[in-house]
């Protein structure tokens, strides 16, 4: 079994938004101690309660009497990962293989959101859903998405392509709809029955001139080391797998991959599950169910959604294997736990 993860936010990322509250009026400590919350900055620990923060969030657009808190905040953070950020954004070799840099980028920073992309023939959808067994403020979502907004607004002004976003939140308008539509540009849903991206265009798969893979791998070494530091747990087993399962969607990594994120060889990495009595296949194939399993436990996924998430384009495919995993259909497994 993979270990269970408690939902958390980035330190440095959290420490960052805490000073755009500053900036707009708010004190995160001096309203968490008069209103008897915990403080998610006290300790010293890398990360911090998910919980604890989203009731901030809340707090904070009470307290302010602002509706469009995620917008004000974006604003005013300086976070210090964003500059590095966009200029990565620069050096990938498509849009498309931007905006999954973006949304890994912004699964690292905060477990609030998780991001599964479905490219399609004329484009691609990413959809958002929230921490499970976590209450996430809104305004937590709406950063989320207009972060990504805001990064493909960089890559459009920096590239010139042309990508068209429509994009359609779960929860209802938190302020005037015509506003939404002055921020993003176009008319924005509300009421949906997920929070989804949708791009499309011609040039989302086309290379972006002028891209440096030299400069893509220097910033991808340090992002990936961060990146396996923050998501690890478990023994070295544990450790591979929910690597894998972490990465899956964005592109199922192979064996070099991870081993690349847990600063050791392909060859060490394939000893040492050797040692452990297990191999690659059996890692990747546990990773896959692991996360079929917790996605066939949300209604609103079709099988269809699950198979592509576990990186089975064929979903027939994707029922054999199941039903190897766990001896029942899909259909079945969801009766069985629903």
């Amino acid at each position: 079994m993979l270990p269970s993860r408690t939902p958390s936010v980035d330190r440095r990322f959290f420490t960052a938004t805490v000073q755009a509250f500053a900036r707009l009026g708010f004190d995160v400590a001096l309203a968490c101690e008069a209103h008897g919350l915990p403080n998610p900055l006290d300790g010293d620990e890398e990360r911090v309660p998910l919980a604890a923060v989203s009731r901030v969030y809340d707090l904070a657009t009470h307290e302010l009497g602002e509706p469009a808190l995620a917008y004000k905040l974006v604003a005013a953070s300086s976070h210090d990962a964003s500059s590095v950020l966009f200029d990565l954004i620069k050096c990938c070799p498509t849009p498309m293989h931007a905006v999954r840099m973006l949304c890994r980028f912004a699964s690292i920073a905060s477990d609030a959101t998780r991001f599964d992309i479905a490219d399609q023939a004329q484009g691609a959808t990413v959809v958002l859903s929230q921490a499970h067994g976590v209450y996430v403020s809104p305004c937590q979502i709406e950063m989320a998405v207009w972060f990504l907004m805001l990064g493909l607004r960089y890559l459009l002004a920096t590239t010139g392509s042309k990508i068209d976003c429509q994009v359609a939140f779960a929860h209802p308008a938190l302020f005037d709809p015509q506003a939404y539509a002055e921020l993003y540009g176009h008319a924005v849903s509300f009421g949906a029955e997920q929070t989804t991206v949708t791009l499309s265009g011609e040039k989302l798969h086309q290379p972006i001139p002028g891209h440096d893979e030299r400069v893509l791998s220097y910033h991808l070494t340090h992002a990936e080391h961060y990146e396996a530091n923050t998501l690890m747990q478990g023994d070295f087993v544990q450790q591979v797998t929910l690597l894998f399962a972490q990465r899956m969607p964005f592109g199922a990594p192979d064996a070099s991959e991870i081993a690349n994120l847990l600063n050791i060889s392909r060859r060490t990495l394939q000893r040492k599950l050797q040692e452990a009595g297990t191999c690659w296949a059996q890692v990747s194939s546990d990773a896959r169910e692991h996360v079929a399993r917790l996605e066939l436990r949300k209604p609103d996924r079709s099988i269809q959604e699950v198979a592509m998430l576990t990186g089975y384009i064929d979903t027939r495919a994707f029922l054999r294997a199941f039903r190897r995993w766990t001896g029942q259909t899909p259909s079945e497994f969801r009766m069985s736990t629903g």
